[in-house]
């Protein structure tokens, strides 16, 4: 099979790190925009422009959140840059219009994209802080700090693999509470300071060998986070995998002389209607 392999399509081979590949074209130009992707996007702009700040993105391993969360954050970049009008190419119609109209009024916006966090949370988010905006105050109470620079600007922040930090806390049984404190400024933020955290699994999945008093804490905080659930379908799996495999004639009709796996997208083509 990996002789099937398209040379041209080895990115979708690795995972897509928020940080690292935040100014990366290649994630760009080899995304396949999917009804999954466009979904996901329309539902977090719908419940954005309603006053929800604070949204976390659940969906098993290599379901394209992180990619998802690229494209996101390079759809908010300058329209005048590369990375913008490559981005545009990636979602549809109504996802453009649906991110300009609820973003419209925040042109001046820092983006921070933070990858699976272990230990002290508030540390590691005043070490973001210090590395955006150097000349601010941020001593004090880490969610009055964030509130105090948000009320210049927007902040948009990114937890890529928030799982890690779960996982972290509950291995040393710390609390999260820092994250509802950090939910309720977004919800009450006006649309100032945004939160998304990414994960493969709810808060809940943490806590199983907890007593039901740390289960029911964790499952409030979580509650202070909209869910939305990324599962690709079928059909969209399917569609990735071809696009991921060599479009030589030659070489699959050496590899599939009896023609099963082309009678078997065929049929896939006309159920999914492509």
């Amino acid at each position: 099979m990996k002789d099937l392999v398209s040379e041209k399509q080895k990115l979708f081979q690795r995972s897509v790190n928020i940080v690292s590949d935040i100014d990366n074209l290649e994630i760009l130009n080899s995304f396949l925009p999917s009804i999954t992707g466009n979904n996901t996007l329309l539902e977090f702009c719908a419940n954005l422009t309603k006053g929800q700040g604070a949204f976390t993105w659940t969906g098993a391993y290599g379901s394209g959140k992180s990619t998802l969360a690229v494209i996101l954050l390079s759809l908010l970049r300058q329209k005048k840059s590369q990375i913008y009008k490559t981005a545009i190419n990636t979602v549809s119609d109504d996802v453009l219009v649906a991110i300009d109209t609820c973003f419209a009024k925040f042109s001046n916006r820092t983006l921070i994209p933070l990858v699976g966090p272990k230990g002290n949370l508030d540390q590691i988010l005043r070490a973001k802080l210090k590395d955006a905006f150097p000349d601010a105050d941020l001593h004090g109470n880490l969610v009055d700090v964030f509130e105090k620079i948000t009320k210049a600007q927007q902040i948009f922040l990114v937890i890529d693999e928030l799982g890690k930090y779960l996982e972290d806390a509950a291995r040393s049984n710390n609390d999260i509470f820092i994250l509802q404190e950090l939910a309720e400024l977004a919800s009450r933020s006006g649309g100032n300071f945004i939160l998304l955290g990414i994960l493969h699994q709810s808060f809940s999945e943490y806590t199983q060998n907890f007593d039901k008093q740390v289960r029911d804490e964790w499952q409030k905080i979580q509650g202070r986070f909209l869910d939305i659930p990324i599962n690709i379908t079928l059909g969209e799996q399917i569609s990735l995998i071809s696009a991921a495999l060599d479009e030589s004639e030659t070489n699959w009709s050496q590899n599939d002389p009896y023609l099963f796996i082309s009678n078997v997208i065929d049929e896939i083509k006309g159920r999914e209607r492509w």
